[in-house]
């Protein structure tokens, strides 16, 4: 009876010692706890680096805003971001720079019929390996109008989405009509995206489309990328620039910190 009690009293006063000690490791274990989930909460600061070739942007973000993944697309509408090497899984894109930021611009625009998609086609004439790799290429942009218009973005950036696709879209319809250009001669689509885009006509348009409708298909490339492309983009200039407010308010809104530096 004896030894009964004192293994009794051992085990109340074991069990005591043990809750006692029980709650001495939950108070320690409690500013630990508060730190985990703090710094949880707090996320990872992430850095995304674009190689433009001389320079490297650089976005720093907080995780918590945004996943990495949707920020990697997200920084390609960037006004600072200018011509990632690998724009064929990205896009074709160009700045303009000022030393106002609010003046700053940005397009995005459809690979040019020419740009190879093999090794030593620079100089190739026209035939059919010139315009099946042109036909590559106005199938790429098709592809890049796709992505930007089923990118899914914050509303902030919708203006900023809006701005660039049409920009994409108006370059990939030049292509497009100079495609059939260079392989038929026929200058009537030309003439209808001119008609469509400048509202105004200069003395020497008359004699342009003459030029072009002269032209042997060997010269037809060269053509039309010069004389009329550049009327189509000057016409083009006056639609607007890049929506730097709505970048700005996203900037704001998920802790975004951009910078640029050369890479030499």
């Amino acid at each position: 009876m004896r030894r009964y009690r004192r293994f009794g009293q051992s085990v109340q006063f074991h069990t005591a010692f043990s809750i006692c000690a029980m709650i001495r490791r939950m108070k320690l274990a409690t500013p630990l706890l508060f730190l985990a989930v703090s710094a949880l909460l707090a996320g990872a600061e992430k850095k995304i680096v674009i190689n433009e070739g001389d320079e490297l942007y650089t976005a720093t973000f907080d995780d918590t805003k945004a996943p990495e993944a949707s920020m990697r697309e997200w920084v390609l509408l960037s006004p600072y971001v200018g011509d990632p090497f690998n724009s064929d899984e990205t896009f074709y894109m160009a700045i303009t720079e000022s030393p106002d930021v609010e003046k700053i611009n940005k397009i995005f625009y459809a690979p040019p019929l020419d740009q190879c998609r093999k090794p030593g086609c620079e100089n190739r004439p026209v035939d059919s390996a010139w315009l099946a790799n042109a036909e590559k290429n106005l199938d790429l942009g098709q592809k890049q109008v796709q992505r930007l218009d089923a990118m899914t973005l914050p509303a902030v950036l919708e203006p900023v989405r809006s701005y660039l696709l049409a920009s994409l879209r108006f370059s990939l319809d030049v292509q497009q009509a100079r495609f059939r250009y260079i392989k038929d001669g026929d200058v009537q689509p030309l003439r209808t995206l001119f008609a469509a885009t400048c509202r105004s006509s200069e003395p020497g348009d008359g004699s342009m489309f003459a030029n072009l409708a002269a032209a042997p298909q060997t010269a037809r490339p060269a053509v039309s990328g010069h004389g009329w492309h550049n009327r189509m983009i000057g016409c083009r200039a006056s639609e607007g620039r890049y929506p730097i407010a709505s970048w700005q308010a996203f900037v704001r809104d998920y802790g975004l910190k951009e910078t640029k530096v050369d890479s030499q």
